[in-house]
């Protein structure tokens, strides 16, 4: 009878343990980074870009993942004529957002991978995209690292970028390099 109750009580803990953290609000500590990845064409092969100040806040059910197109982006060689094409004086953010109910939550000090669909906003336009995303939880904090995802950023209503003669290819991976989530 002992033994019973401990299991019972063991299972009950448990099971508030995982309702505390499905229920927890969640925001990002710290800015995130993450890395563009594109080919352009002819013959200049893959070259990146980073997206800085990645922030991310729980609400009405979803994680919402945002970053300041004119702050944030950084493209390189390319950067200028990206930011035109982006026209990110008038579409400002880029926007992810991820139902909380469709995610996976690890256990502390342990590890999940998983794929969930998103909705990717960018230059006022609002597609579904597939997220492969790994998350780790240390305590209170879920950091996100080797999260990725692709699009091809023509869907967007943005042209194809081009300038003499170089073509960055419509298809844009995105990868994750930090983010930390935590419970508020």
């Amino acid at each position: 009878m002992h033994r019973r109750s401990r299991t019972a009580f063991a299972t009950a803990a448990l099971a508030l343990t995982f309702a505390f953290v499905a229920q927890a609000d969640l925001e990002s500590a710290g800015k995130g980074e993450v890395k563009i990845e594109a080919v352009a064409k002819p013959a200049l092969g893959k070259f990146s870009g980073e997206l800085d100040d990645i922030s991310a806040k729980e609400k009405d059910g979803k994680i919402v993942f945002t970053a300041d197109l004119p702050r944030g982006l950084k493209m390189g060689m390319r950067d200028s004529h990206t930011r035109e094409a982006f026209k990110v004086d008038k579409h400002k953010q880029v926007k992810l957002v991820v139902d909380k109910s469709k995610l996976k939550f690890p256990e502390d000090n342990q590890k999940v991978e998983a794929d969930v669909e998103g909705q990717l906003t960018l230059h006022g336009v609002t597609k579904p995209v597939k997220v492969k995303y790994s998350a780790k939880r240390t305590g209170s904090d879920f950091h996100l690292k080797g999260s990725s995802f692709s699009f091809n950023y023509t869907d967007f209503g943005i042209e194809k970028i081009c300038k003499l003669s170089v073509c960055v290819e419509p298809l844009v991976t995105i990868r994750v390099n930090q983010l930390k989530l935590r419970r508020k």
